[in-house]
Protein backbone atom coordinates (compact mmCIF):
# COMPACT_ATOMS: atom_id res chain seq x y z
CA UNK A 1 0.00 0.00 0.00
CA UNK A 2 1.58 3.57 -1.01
CA UNK A 3 1.41 6.50 1.53
CA UNK A 4 0.89 9.50 0.41
CA UNK A 5 3.16 12.36 1.41
CA UNK A 6 1.13 14.95 2.53
CA UNK A 7 3.41 17.79 3.25
CA UNK A 8 1.54 20.03 1.44
CA UNK A 9 4.02 21.87 -0.51
CA UNK A 10 2.43 24.29 -2.58
CA UNK A 11 3.40 23.82 -7.01
CA UNK A 12 2.65 25.38 -9.64
CA UNK A 13 0.25 23.08 -11.52
CA UNK A 14 -0.16 22.89 -15.50
CA UNK A 15 -3.08 20.98 -16.89
CA UNK A 16 -3.76 20.45 -20.71
CA UNK A 17 -5.59 18.67 -22.71
CA UNK A 18 -6.77 18.32 -26.47
CA UNK A 19 -9.80 20.52 -27.47
CA UNK A 20 -12.03 18.83 -29.44
CA UNK A 21 -10.33 15.36 -28.41
CA UNK A 22 -13.37 12.97 -29.12
CA UNK A 23 -14.33 14.33 -32.39
CA UNK A 24 -11.36 13.75 -33.50
CA UNK A 25 -11.01 10.68 -32.53
CA UNK A 26 -14.40 9.44 -34.28
CA UNK A 27 -13.37 10.97 -37.33
CA UNK A 28 -9.53 9.73 -37.46
CA UNK A 29 -8.52 7.35 -34.33
CA UNK A 30 -5.68 5.75 -35.20
CA UNK A 31 -4.47 9.63 -37.43
CA UNK A 32 -5.55 11.77 -34.27
CA UNK A 33 -3.68 9.26 -31.97
CA UNK A 34 -0.08 9.22 -34.02
CA UNK A 35 -0.55 12.81 -34.41
CA UNK A 36 -0.91 13.83 -30.79
CA UNK A 37 2.78 10.91 -30.06
CA UNK A 38 4.33 13.61 -32.16
CA UNK A 39 3.73 16.74 -31.38
CA UNK A 40 3.97 15.08 -27.78
CA UNK A 41 7.66 13.60 -28.40
CA UNK A 42 8.85 16.45 -30.74
CA UNK A 43 7.36 19.49 -29.00
CA UNK A 44 5.23 19.51 -25.67
CA UNK A 45 7.78 17.34 -23.76
CA UNK A 46 10.79 18.82 -24.40
CA UNK A 47 9.47 22.33 -23.94
CA UNK A 48 8.36 21.35 -20.44
CA UNK A 49 11.91 19.92 -19.51
CA UNK A 50 13.35 23.02 -20.88
CA UNK A 51 11.19 25.25 -18.45
CA UNK A 52 11.73 22.68 -15.36
CA UNK A 53 8.62 20.67 -15.59
CA UNK A 54 7.80 17.51 -14.25
CA UNK A 55 4.95 15.46 -15.81
CA UNK A 56 3.17 14.09 -13.07
CA UNK A 57 0.05 12.27 -14.70
CA UNK A 58 -1.04 11.51 -18.23
CA UNK A 59 -4.91 10.72 -19.55
CA UNK A 60 -5.46 10.01 -23.29
CA UNK A 61 -4.86 13.76 -23.96
CA UNK A 62 -4.23 15.49 -21.35
CA UNK A 63 -1.34 15.88 -18.62
CA UNK A 64 -0.74 17.49 -15.48
CA UNK A 65 2.47 19.32 -15.24
CA UNK A 66 3.99 20.29 -11.54
CA UNK A 67 6.61 23.27 -11.77
CA UNK A 68 8.52 24.67 -8.46
CA UNK A 69 7.63 28.18 -10.46
CA UNK A 70 4.70 30.08 -11.81
CA UNK A 71 6.86 31.82 -13.91
CA UNK A 72 8.01 28.81 -15.94
CA UNK A 73 4.68 26.97 -15.89
CA UNK A 74 3.60 30.16 -18.12
CA UNK A 75 6.46 30.64 -20.41
CA UNK A 76 6.04 26.88 -20.60
CA UNK A 77 2.46 27.42 -21.71
CA UNK A 78 2.93 29.99 -24.15
CA UNK A 79 6.07 28.59 -25.74
CA UNK A 80 3.96 25.48 -26.35
CA UNK A 81 0.88 27.46 -27.74
CA UNK A 82 2.90 29.76 -29.94
CA UNK A 83 4.98 26.53 -31.22
CA UNK A 84 1.42 24.62 -31.68
CA UNK A 85 0.20 27.56 -33.62
CA UNK A 86 3.04 27.51 -35.88
CA UNK A 87 2.69 23.85 -36.68
CA UNK A 88 -1.40 24.24 -37.04
CA UNK A 89 -0.31 26.84 -39.63
CA UNK A 90 1.38 24.50 -41.51
CA UNK A 91 -1.95 21.57 -41.91
CA UNK A 92 -5.75 21.10 -42.83
CA UNK A 93 -8.26 22.04 -39.65
CA UNK A 94 -8.99 18.58 -39.33
CA UNK A 95 -5.48 17.74 -38.38
CA UNK A 96 -4.93 20.32 -36.48
CA UNK A 97 -4.07 19.68 -32.69
CA UNK A 98 -5.30 22.64 -30.47
CA UNK A 99 -4.51 22.52 -26.77
CA UNK A 100 -6.25 24.06 -23.39
CA UNK A 101 -3.91 24.76 -20.63
CA UNK A 102 -5.28 25.87 -16.86
CA UNK A 103 -2.24 27.06 -14.58
CA UNK A 104 -3.03 27.50 -10.77
CA UNK A 105 -0.38 28.18 -7.64
CA UNK A 106 -1.70 25.86 -4.97
CA UNK A 107 -0.90 23.28 -2.19
CA UNK A 108 -0.40 19.79 -3.95
CA UNK A 109 -0.02 15.71 -2.25
CA UNK A 110 2.29 13.84 -3.49
CA UNK A 111 1.71 9.92 -3.32
CA UNK A 112 4.71 7.95 -5.26
CA UNK A 113 3.29 8.42 -8.93
CA UNK A 114 0.75 10.76 -8.37
CA UNK A 115 -0.29 14.41 -7.46
CA UNK A 116 -3.80 15.29 -5.70
CA UNK A 117 -5.10 18.39 -4.02
CA UNK A 118 -6.76 21.64 -4.83
CA UNK A 119 -4.08 22.64 -7.11
CA UNK A 120 -4.59 19.96 -9.82
CA UNK A 121 -8.14 20.21 -9.48
CA UNK A 122 -8.43 23.92 -9.77
CA UNK A 123 -5.74 23.71 -12.78
CA UNK A 124 -7.64 21.02 -14.33
CA UNK A 125 -10.81 23.09 -14.09
CA UNK A 126 -9.31 26.36 -15.55
CA UNK A 127 -8.32 24.08 -18.39
CA UNK A 128 -11.54 23.58 -19.73
CA UNK A 129 -12.51 26.91 -19.16
CA UNK A 130 -9.40 28.07 -21.94
CA UNK A 131 -9.91 28.78 -25.39
CA UNK A 132 -8.73 26.35 -28.00
CA UNK A 133 -4.80 27.41 -28.73
CA UNK A 134 -5.26 29.64 -25.12
CA UNK A 135 -4.55 29.76 -21.76
CA UNK A 136 -6.32 29.98 -18.63
CA UNK A 137 -4.72 30.95 -14.86
CA UNK A 138 -5.45 31.57 -11.51
CA UNK A 139 -5.37 35.10 -9.94
CA UNK A 140 -2.77 33.13 -7.43
CA UNK A 141 -0.68 32.63 -11.21
CA UNK A 142 -0.83 35.94 -11.80
CA UNK A 143 -0.39 37.90 -9.09
CA UNK A 144 3.48 35.72 -9.19
CA UNK A 145 4.37 36.31 -12.99
CA UNK A 146 2.32 39.92 -14.14
CA UNK A 147 6.18 42.11 -12.93
CA UNK A 148 7.98 39.23 -14.71
CA UNK A 149 6.23 38.73 -18.39
CA UNK A 150 4.66 40.63 -20.57
CA UNK A 151 1.92 38.15 -22.11
CA UNK A 152 -1.43 39.98 -22.17
CA UNK A 153 -3.78 38.69 -19.52
CA UNK A 154 -7.66 39.54 -20.04
CA UNK A 155 -9.62 39.94 -16.67
CA UNK A 156 -11.90 36.76 -16.56
CA UNK A 157 -13.76 37.74 -13.05
CA UNK A 158 -14.29 35.03 -10.96
CA UNK A 159 -15.46 32.03 -12.01
CA UNK A 160 -17.51 28.88 -10.02
CA UNK A 161 -15.74 25.90 -11.23
CA UNK A 162 -17.18 22.12 -11.13
CA UNK A 163 -16.23 20.72 -7.10
CA UNK A 164 -14.55 23.51 -6.33
CA UNK A 165 -15.74 24.89 -3.07
CA UNK A 166 -15.36 28.90 -4.23
CA UNK A 167 -14.99 31.03 -6.58
CA UNK A 168 -11.59 31.33 -8.10
CA UNK A 169 -10.46 34.75 -10.02
CA UNK A 170 -8.77 34.07 -13.21
CA UNK A 171 -7.24 35.67 -16.46
CA UNK A 172 -6.97 34.39 -19.88
CA UNK A 173 -3.86 34.76 -22.63
CA UNK A 174 -6.04 34.57 -26.12
CA UNK A 175 -4.50 32.45 -29.12
CA UNK A 176 -4.12 35.55 -30.77
CA UNK A 177 -2.11 37.68 -28.54
CA UNK A 178 0.40 34.93 -28.28
CA UNK A 179 1.04 34.35 -32.11
CA UNK A 180 0.73 38.49 -32.51
CA UNK A 181 2.45 40.16 -29.48
CA UNK A 182 5.63 38.30 -28.76
CA UNK A 183 7.30 38.68 -25.57
CA UNK A 184 10.76 40.96 -25.71
CA UNK A 185 13.48 39.33 -25.89
CA UNK A 186 15.50 38.43 -22.41
CA UNK A 187 18.44 39.40 -24.29
CA UNK A 188 17.05 42.75 -24.61
CA UNK A 189 15.85 43.66 -20.96
CA UNK A 190 19.93 43.22 -20.04
CA UNK A 191 21.57 46.94 -20.44
CA UNK A 192 25.04 46.47 -19.78
CA UNK A 193 27.65 43.33 -20.07
CA UNK A 194 27.44 40.88 -17.59
CA UNK A 195 30.79 38.64 -16.44
CA UNK A 196 30.16 35.50 -14.42
CA UNK A 197 33.49 33.93 -13.28
CA UNK A 198 33.20 30.66 -11.82
CA UNK A 199 36.11 29.08 -9.80
CA UNK A 200 37.59 26.95 -7.10
CA UNK A 201 37.49 23.21 -6.40
CA UNK A 202 37.65 20.42 -9.08
CA UNK A 203 36.88 17.21 -7.75
CA UNK A 204 33.33 16.06 -6.84
CA UNK A 205 31.11 18.58 -8.33
CA UNK A 206 33.54 21.12 -8.72
CA UNK A 207 33.20 24.66 -11.00
CA UNK A 208 33.25 22.89 -14.12
CA UNK A 209 29.51 21.44 -12.93
CA UNK A 210 28.47 24.55 -11.45
CA UNK A 211 29.51 26.13 -14.82
CA UNK A 212 27.14 23.72 -16.48
CA UNK A 213 24.25 24.24 -14.46
CA UNK A 214 24.49 28.01 -15.18
CA UNK A 215 24.54 28.00 -18.88
CA UNK A 216 21.34 25.38 -18.85
CA UNK A 217 19.68 27.64 -16.56
CA UNK A 218 20.66 30.42 -18.91
CA UNK A 219 19.65 28.29 -22.40
CA UNK A 220 16.60 27.62 -20.32
CA UNK A 221 16.19 31.16 -19.96
CA UNK A 222 16.98 32.10 -24.07
CA UNK A 223 19.77 33.92 -23.33
CA UNK A 224 22.94 33.65 -25.43
CA UNK A 225 26.41 33.80 -24.10
CA UNK A 226 29.93 33.52 -24.69
CA UNK A 227 31.88 31.02 -22.83
CA UNK A 228 35.74 30.88 -22.08
CA UNK A 229 37.81 28.43 -20.68
CA UNK A 230 40.66 29.71 -18.82
CA UNK A 231 41.27 26.65 -16.13
CA UNK A 232 44.67 25.90 -17.42
CA UNK A 233 43.61 21.81 -16.88
CA UNK A 234 44.37 19.41 -20.00
CA UNK A 235 41.11 18.44 -20.22
CA UNK A 236 39.08 21.73 -21.24
CA UNK A 237 36.34 19.99 -19.61
CA UNK A 238 33.56 23.30 -20.86
CA UNK A 239 35.07 23.38 -24.63
CA UNK A 240 34.40 19.23 -24.78
CA UNK A 241 30.72 19.75 -23.06
CA UNK A 242 30.32 23.32 -25.25
CA UNK A 243 32.68 22.98 -27.98
CA UNK A 244 30.88 25.41 -30.89
CA UNK A 245 30.45 27.91 -27.81
CA UNK A 246 33.66 27.59 -25.85
CA UNK A 247 36.99 29.38 -26.51
CA UNK A 248 40.24 28.34 -24.25
CA UNK A 249 42.38 31.42 -23.17
CA UNK A 250 45.19 31.83 -20.72
CA UNK A 251 44.26 35.10 -18.77
CA UNK A 252 47.86 35.87 -17.94
CA UNK A 253 48.53 36.58 -21.83
CA UNK A 254 47.21 40.23 -23.02
CA UNK A 255 46.48 39.24 -26.02
CA UNK A 256 43.61 37.04 -24.49
CA UNK A 257 42.99 39.50 -21.74
CA UNK A 258 42.18 41.70 -24.54
CA UNK A 259 39.82 38.71 -26.52
CA UNK A 260 38.17 38.74 -24.01
CA UNK A 261 37.84 41.88 -22.00
CA UNK A 262 37.71 44.26 -25.20
CA UNK A 263 35.21 42.31 -26.68
CA UNK A 264 32.42 42.25 -23.91
CA UNK A 265 29.88 44.98 -25.89
CA UNK A 266 30.29 42.86 -29.71
CA UNK A 267 28.18 39.89 -29.02
CA UNK A 268 26.04 38.27 -26.21
CA UNK A 269 25.88 40.45 -23.28
CA UNK A 270 26.56 37.42 -20.95
CA UNK A 271 30.42 36.24 -20.73
CA UNK A 272 31.27 33.24 -18.64
CA UNK A 273 34.68 32.65 -17.74
CA UNK A 274 35.92 29.26 -15.75
CA UNK A 275 39.15 29.94 -14.19
CA UNK A 276 41.59 27.79 -11.69
CA UNK A 277 41.39 29.26 -8.48
CA UNK A 278 45.47 29.04 -8.52
CA UNK A 279 45.58 31.83 -10.94
CA UNK A 280 42.30 33.76 -9.67
CA UNK A 281 43.78 36.31 -7.46
CA UNK A 282 46.52 36.65 -9.96
CA UNK A 283 43.99 37.89 -12.52
CA UNK A 284 41.57 39.99 -10.07
CA UNK A 285 44.89 42.00 -9.18
CA UNK A 286 45.12 42.41 -13.18
CA UNK A 287 41.93 43.50 -13.49
CA UNK A 288 41.70 46.18 -11.09
CA UNK A 289 45.29 47.39 -12.18
CA UNK A 290 43.67 47.78 -15.47
CA UNK A 291 40.14 49.39 -14.06
CA UNK A 292 37.84 47.08 -14.98
CA UNK A 293 36.86 46.57 -11.06
CA UNK A 294 36.48 49.47 -10.99
CA UNK A 295 34.33 49.72 -13.65
CA UNK A 296 32.14 47.47 -12.10
CA UNK A 297 32.20 49.16 -8.65
CA UNK A 298 30.84 52.00 -10.69
CA UNK A 299 27.47 49.59 -12.26
CA UNK A 300 29.04 49.92 -16.12
CA UNK A 301 29.33 46.13 -15.59
CA UNK A 302 27.77 43.63 -13.86
CA UNK A 303 30.95 41.42 -12.40
CA UNK A 304 30.13 38.72 -10.61
CA UNK A 305 31.96 34.94 -9.13
CA UNK A 306 30.62 31.62 -8.00
CA UNK A 307 33.67 30.12 -5.92
CA UNK A 308 33.39 26.45 -5.88
CA UNK A 309 34.30 25.07 -1.74
CA UNK A 310 34.68 21.97 0.08
CA UNK A 311 34.05 21.59 3.90
CA UNK A 312 37.19 23.10 4.19
CA UNK A 313 36.44 26.53 3.44
CA UNK A 314 39.35 28.59 2.58
CA UNK A 315 40.00 32.23 3.44
CA UNK A 316 37.57 34.14 0.96
CA UNK A 317 38.30 37.91 2.05
CA UNK A 318 41.07 38.83 -0.39
CA UNK A 319 38.90 37.84 -3.37
CA UNK A 320 35.55 39.31 -1.87
CA UNK A 321 36.88 42.19 -1.67
CA UNK A 322 37.14 42.62 -5.85
CA UNK A 323 33.16 42.61 -5.65
CA UNK A 324 30.38 44.41 -4.76
CA UNK A 325 27.81 43.30 -2.04
CA UNK A 326 26.22 40.50 -3.40
CA UNK A 327 28.06 39.69 -6.24
CA UNK A 328 29.83 37.00 -4.68
CA UNK A 329 28.30 33.80 -4.26
CA UNK A 330 30.16 30.70 -2.53
CA UNK A 331 28.73 27.77 -3.93
CA UNK A 332 29.11 24.64 -1.31
CA UNK A 333 30.56 21.59 -2.85
CA UNK A 334 28.64 18.46 -2.28
CA UNK A 335 27.92 15.13 -3.87
CA UNK A 336 25.92 12.32 -1.83
CA UNK A 337 26.04 13.43 2.10
CA UNK A 338 22.32 13.97 2.57
CA UNK A 339 23.21 16.95 4.85
CA UNK A 340 26.24 18.39 3.83
CA UNK A 341 28.67 20.10 5.83
CA UNK A 342 27.40 23.85 5.61
CA UNK A 343 24.59 23.49 3.95
CA UNK A 344 22.03 25.78 6.42
CA UNK A 345 24.58 28.14 6.25
CA UNK A 346 24.63 28.26 2.68
CA UNK A 347 20.41 28.24 2.59
CA UNK A 348 20.53 31.02 5.07
CA UNK A 349 23.30 33.17 3.75
CA UNK A 350 21.45 35.27 0.76
CA UNK A 351 24.55 35.48 -1.48
CA UNK A 352 25.41 31.01 -0.86
CA UNK A 353 24.88 28.05 -2.73
CA UNK A 354 24.50 24.98 -1.38
CA UNK A 355 24.22 22.09 -4.43
CA UNK A 356 21.90 19.68 -3.25
CA UNK A 357 23.28 15.96 -3.17
CA UNK A 358 23.17 13.83 -6.17
CA UNK A 359 24.19 10.13 -6.79
CA UNK A 360 27.37 9.74 -8.05
CA UNK A 361 25.85 7.14 -11.11
CA UNK A 362 23.60 10.18 -11.95
CA UNK A 363 26.82 13.06 -12.40
CA UNK A 364 28.87 9.79 -14.07
CA UNK A 365 26.20 9.51 -16.64
CA UNK A 366 25.62 13.05 -18.10
CA UNK A 367 29.31 13.66 -17.94
CA UNK A 368 30.45 10.43 -19.86
CA UNK A 369 27.94 11.38 -22.47
CA UNK A 370 29.67 14.80 -22.92
CA UNK A 371 26.48 16.39 -22.83
CA UNK A 372 24.91 19.91 -20.74
CA UNK A 373 22.61 18.56 -18.10
CA UNK A 374 19.55 19.99 -19.65
CA UNK A 375 20.51 17.85 -22.96
CA UNK A 376 20.62 15.03 -20.28
CA UNK A 377 17.40 15.49 -19.02
CA UNK A 378 15.22 15.65 -22.53
CA UNK A 379 17.36 12.28 -23.93
CA UNK A 380 19.27 13.47 -26.41
CA UNK A 381 22.51 12.86 -27.47
CA UNK A 382 24.85 16.00 -28.54
CA UNK A 383 23.55 15.83 -32.17
CA UNK A 384 20.05 16.36 -31.12
CA UNK A 385 19.11 12.59 -31.57
CA UNK A 386 17.38 10.36 -29.21
CA UNK A 387 19.36 8.90 -26.97
CA UNK A 388 18.42 5.63 -23.91
CA UNK A 389 19.61 7.30 -21.07
CA UNK A 390 18.55 5.85 -17.70
CA UNK A 391 15.19 7.13 -16.92
CA UNK A 392 15.80 7.29 -12.86
CA UNK A 393 19.02 8.81 -13.30
CA UNK A 394 17.53 11.53 -15.65
CA UNK A 395 14.91 11.89 -12.81
CA UNK A 396 17.31 12.56 -10.24
CA UNK A 397 19.12 15.14 -12.76
CA UNK A 398 16.00 16.63 -13.46
CA UNK A 399 14.95 17.55 -9.70
CA UNK A 400 18.87 18.07 -8.48
CA UNK A 401 19.09 21.19 -11.66
CA UNK A 402 15.69 22.56 -10.45
CA UNK A 403 16.49 23.03 -7.25
CA UNK A 404 20.18 24.66 -8.04
CA UNK A 405 18.35 26.84 -10.38
CA UNK A 406 16.26 28.32 -7.46
CA UNK A 407 19.12 29.32 -6.17
CA UNK A 408 19.98 31.31 -9.53
CA UNK A 409 16.44 33.05 -9.63
CA UNK A 410 17.75 33.90 -5.63
CA UNK A 411 20.69 35.79 -7.06
CA UNK A 412 19.27 36.66 -10.33
CA UNK A 413 22.15 35.29 -12.02
CA UNK A 414 19.67 35.89 -15.51
CA UNK A 415 19.17 39.93 -15.48
CA UNK A 416 21.08 42.43 -14.14
CA UNK A 417 20.45 42.57 -10.55
CA UNK A 418 18.29 45.21 -7.96
CA UNK A 419 21.50 45.31 -6.50
CA UNK A 420 23.34 46.56 -9.44
CA UNK A 421 20.11 49.02 -10.88
CA UNK A 422 20.11 50.99 -7.32
CA UNK A 423 23.82 51.00 -7.00
CA UNK A 424 24.60 52.30 -10.65
CA UNK A 425 21.55 54.84 -9.69
CA UNK A 426 24.00 56.77 -6.76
Amino acid sequence: MTTARTDRRLAAILAADVAGYSLQMGADEEGTLARLKAVRKTLIDPTLVQHRGRIFKTMGDGLLVEFASAVDAVRAAVDIQRAMAKQNGAVSKTQRIELRIGIHLGDIIIDDDDILGDGVNIAARLESSAEPGGICVSGAVHDQVRDKVSFPFTDLGEQTLKHIARPVKSYGIAAKDMVQRQEMQKDDKISKPIVVIVTGVRNRIGKTTVAKTLLDYWTANQLSFRIFDASGSGNNDLARFHPEATRVVDLASVEDQMAVFDTLNKGPKITLIEIGSDQFITVLRTLDHIGFVAAADAGAIDFRCLYVYDENEPDLSEVRSYFRDGFFHPVLNELTRQKPAGVEKAQSASGDIAIPALPKQAIASAENESVGFLTYVANKLPNGAGADYSFVLRGYVRAWLAEIWTYYDKIEMWKNSKASKSKASK
